[in-house]
Parts: C-alpha cells; sequence; structure tokens
C-alpha cells in the first residue's frame, strides 16, 4: 500500500493505493449485496473474534483476486448478544455447510426458512443463489462464489 501525495502539480492528491485498499473497497460493495452494516475478512476476525459475534456469511472471490475469502458480518459485542442472534447465526452456518458441499436442495431450503424467519438479506441472496445452482450448477465447485462485479 502507498499512502501520501499522488499526481502531477497541477493534480496533487493525498490518498492511498495499492491491494489493501482495492480488496477493501470491494467489500464495502459486497456488504450492499449482502445487505449487511460491516464485513470483515478472516485476517480481520482474526483479531476481533474474542470479542464480537461474528456471522460467516460466505466464502468468495472477488474481481481481481485469484485466491477465495471468507467474510464475515459483525453481528454484536459477544458480550451483549441476544440468544436470538446467536440462534441465527447458527442456522445459517449450518446452511452453508451444506452450500459448500454442494447441496443446493438442502442448503436452499435451509436458506428459504431462515428468511422466513428472520427476514434477513443473506439468507434471501444465499437461497436465490442455491435456486440458480440447482438449475445451472457451477463448474468444479469449490464452495466458493466469484463475484463478477466490482
Amino acid at each position: 500500500m502507498i499512502v501520501g501525495n499522488i499526481g502531477s502539480e497541477k493534480n496533487l492528491e493525498y490518498t492511498c493505493i495499492g491491494d489493501t485498499v482495492n480488496y477493501s473497497s470491494r467489500l464495502e460493495g459486497i456488504n450492499k449485496m449482502y445487505g449487511t452494516d460491516i464485513i470483515i475478512n478472516v485476517f480481520t476476525k482474526k483479531n476481533v473474534e474474542h470479542d464480537l459475534l461474528l456471522w460467516k456469511l460466505d466464502t468468495i472471490q472477488v474481481k481481481g483476486r485469484a485466491q477465495g475469502s471468507q467474510i464475515f458480518e459483525v453481528m454484536a459485542e459477544k458480550k451483549n448478544a441476544p440468544q436470538e442472534q446467536i440462534r441465527i447465526k447458527s442456522d445459517y452456518e449450518a446452511a452453508l455447510v451444506l452450500y459448500r458441499k454442494g447441496d443446493f436442495i438442502q442448503a436452499g431450503e435451509a436458506f428459504v426458512s431462515l428468511f422466513n424467519a428472520n427476514n434477513d438479506i443473506p439468507s434471501k441472496n444465499m437461497s436465490e443463489r442455491c435456486r440458480e445452482y440447482i438449475d445451472t450448477p457451477p463448474k468444479n465447485w469449490l464452495g466458493v462464489a466469484v463475484m463478477k462485479e466490482k
């Protein structure tokens, strides 16, 4: 990452550039797609998981990256987390295991049930994705959703 004045004498701007900045920007866009407030990756998770309740949302490959990365939503401080949030997290992550195994029928049913019970956008999105994958299974499925947009 580079931070500093970048540009020419006539068009100088203090900014930061680099892979980390691009990746953070991708995660910000993915936040909108999942209907979440704060998405973090596995590296940030390692630093905050002791204090925060984290909801494992998906494993994604963002545009411009060759590797997949787990993403998590920050739900609450663990000490203040309502039991309902803990239950939703547990049920969603169980459905996610089915999804990652390629069992799109059972995963889709589980995500639909979660959406009907909780009206959450991640479950809705995942149920729709399961429906798409049932109709057109991804080739060489590795449990990683490839993001086609920035």
